[in-house]
């Protein structure tokens, strides 16, 4: 059964890998690894991670200096912006993110970091501000803002968080720490609406439906893949359903938690703060670090009931995550391989819900 539904499911991957997925853009060529030649940053011992919102982990200016000047829009207006408002000459401004009306940069004033965020739309860092300064309050690890203007142009600035991103082999006490800093968060209330749903349900059977249409367009329809996902997400509607959320981090991937020299955990990119499901949390690590959420879990200290359904929820969110970034590297950054990589994700964890492995990995 399991080779069944593994074969079927690489087939449909392969009917999606099969059409166009765009162009590569200059914004997008900014989104690349890491190169492993590239030189990295004054006071890291690794490659530390962008502290960019909404970003795939970014290897521009912050982490590494290609031997390209790629990483440097001097003729940028909002680079003029930043070099204006922190008196330096825009040659001193490293570009960590960008698109068109957005940059995300990392500014040395006075020997002393920060990262700095431009916009042209007015007060495009408020809900990032406010997400902030309410974890700062909690006394959780995030950066300490230094400014925030509206604009237009918006400007947000905050001091530099030094460390490198988390992964499944790093510290098991570090990782216990995400797990606590996880249960603080998710014992913050949270009311509807969710994503602009009434309830935790609609707004997860949306999200897949909308997902699971992409990926049919895509070439999936000529499998049975489609009524396994449909089965899955039956499965998994008992946990969902008559249930409150809980406030997540929503965007809480392994390279949004920073560990530094000493084993301290930072946290940045924090904007996402919202009501949703606790177990969606736990899958964002899980989906690009496996293994991660056994320490993690250990930290968070999960409840019977809790762990119960976490055991149901995680692998589904994992699967539903995977789809959701599968789209966007396909549809919105134009990687292939990224979207690939990520449907490979997808069918291993439909795979094995289908074989009914699920209990096996990645909660026990």
């Amino acid at each position: 059964m399991a080779d069944a539904v593994h074969s079927k499911c690489i087939a449909a991957r392969r009917g999606s890998s099969s059409l166009p997925f765009g162009t590569t853009t200059y914004q997008d060529k900014l989104r690349q690894p890491c190169p492993a030649s590239a030189r990295h940053a004054v006071g890291d011992v690794e490659p530390a991670v962008s502290p960019a919102s909404d970003t795939q982990p970014w290897c521009i200016g912050a982490a590494c200096h290609p031997s390209s000047e790629e990483s440097r829009v001097p003729e940028s207006p909002l680079i003029q912006i930043l070099a204006d408002r922190f008196a330096i000459p825009p040659a001193g401004i490293d570009l960590l993110a960008g698109r068109e009306d957005r940059i995300v940069c990392r500014v040395q004033v006075g020997g002393e970091l920060f990262v700095a965020k431009v916009s042209g739309t007015a007060d495009a860092f408020g809900e990032e501000a406010a997400a902030n300064a309410r974890l700062h309050a909690l006394g959780l690890p995030v950066s300490v803002i230094d400014t925030v203007e509206p604009g237009p142009p918006a400007i947000f600035v905050a001091g530099w968080a030094h460390g490198v991103r988390v992964t499944a082999r790093t510290n098991p006490a570090a990782l216990r720490d995400i797990g606590a800093i996880l249960r603080r968060i998710h014992r913050l209330p949270a009311t509807p609406p969710y994503s602009g749903n009434p309830t935790l349900l609609a707004w997860i059977e949306g999200w897949f439906r909308a997902v699971l249409h992409w990926w049919l367009e895509m070439g999936a329809r000529a499998s049975d893949v489609e009524a396994l996902s449909w089965a899955w997400l039956a499965a998994v509607t008992p946990h969902l359903a008559n249930r409150e959320g809980a406030m997540t981090l929503f965007d809480g991937r392994p390279e949004h938690f920073l560990v530094d020299g000493a084993g301290a955990i930072r946290m940045i990119d924090v904007a996402d703060l919202q009501g949703g499901d606790p177990a969606m949390d736990l899958a964002v690590l899980e989906l690009d670090e496996p293994g991660i959420l056994h320490p993690v879990l250990a930290g968070y200290g999960p409840s019977a009931v809790e762990m119960e359904r976490f055991r149901h929820l995680v692998p589904f969110h994992v699967f539903l995550r995977a789809l959701s970034a599968a789209e966007w590297q396909a549809r919105i950054v134009g990687d292939s391989v990224a979207s690939e990589r990520y449907l490979a994700g997808a069918c291993a964890a439909l795979t094995r819900w289908a074989s009914h492995e699920d209990t096996e990995a990645p909660v026990r």
